[in-house]
């Protein structure tokens, strides 16, 4: 056994190794990226959040619509008339339709359209909006198919000589760009944006009307120019109106079951 020489230090036993680095926590720089990362992930799952909850108000938008179509289609199998509404029934107007006289059972004339559309709200809270055909009058001119109870011409197996929506003066462009003929009414959500999208069928709503018969100059053009981006946090971007159309062929067939 080796003596130590008094005096004489003792090896260090870390010697050669490099110091240890001690509990500094991060740098700023990386903060920067953990939060920066944190950030995007959030922001990623915020937009797709955004993307699901409209996906949803857009599917129950056109349920909301489509049992407003029900039931208009339920009261014309009883009372076998085209739709009725209070208010200015002048082609093109913008009076204040639509004063929700209520009442009558579906077997009674009373006012179809208030008792369908009144109360009815889409999923954003507003109003939806009722575009009605249009025939040709006796006279020269238009008239709305709900004026002075028409009879349907589509229920073919009760023998009614009814009026038929005007081929030409009752069309909509779709949203594929296609003309629909022959159209009986258009139910309307303004969608996500709160505004109607084209101006064929805006002004008819300009005064504050729910319900106005077709312009016969200016069909409703719903043609998709620019698709809504729903990834767009707070902001819908596009045309995003949704709609449900009734043709008198469709009509015929669905009455006469």
């Amino acid at each position: 056994m080796k003596n130590s020489t008094p005096g004489t230090p003792l090896p260090d036993a870390g010697a050669g190794r490099p110091p240890r680095r001690g509990r500094a926590g991060f740098t700023l720089i990386e903060l920067s990226v953990v939060i920066v990362i944190i950030g995007i992930i959030l922001g990623a799952g915020t937009l797709g959040w955004n993307a699901v909850t409209q996906g949803r108000r857009l599917a129950e938008a056109k349920t909301n619509l489509l049992e407003v179509r029900d039931c208009l289609l339920r009261r014309m199998y009883y009372n076998n008339t085209y739709p009725s509404y209070t208010g200015d029934t002048t082609p093109g107007s913008a009076a204040d339709n639509l004063d929700c006289v209520v009442g009558g059972r579906f077997d009674t004339p009373a006012m179809d359209v208030d008792a369908c559309l009144c109360g009815v709200l889409d999923p954003w809270g507003r109003n939806v909006y009722l575009i009605e055909g249009v025939a040709e009058a006796a006279g020269g001119g238009f008239e709305p198919l709900g004026q002075d109870g028409k009879n349907i011409a589509a229920v073919a197996h009760q023998g009614v000589n009814g009026t038929t929506p005007d081929k030409d003066a009752s069309r909509i462009i779709d949203m594929n760009g296609n003309e629909v003929n022959y159209v009986v009414f258009v139910l309307v959500s303004a969608g996500p944006d709160g505004l109607l999208d084209d101006s064929s069928y805006r002004d008819l709503f300009s005064g504050g009307a729910l319900a106005a018969p077709m312009d016969t100059a200016n069909p409703p053009d719903f043609d998709r120019q620019t698709p809504p981006d729903y990834s767009v946090a707070w902001t819908i971007q596009g045309d995003d109106d949704i709609y449900v159309y009734m043709t008198a062929p469709e009509l015929r067939t669905l009455l006469a079951q």
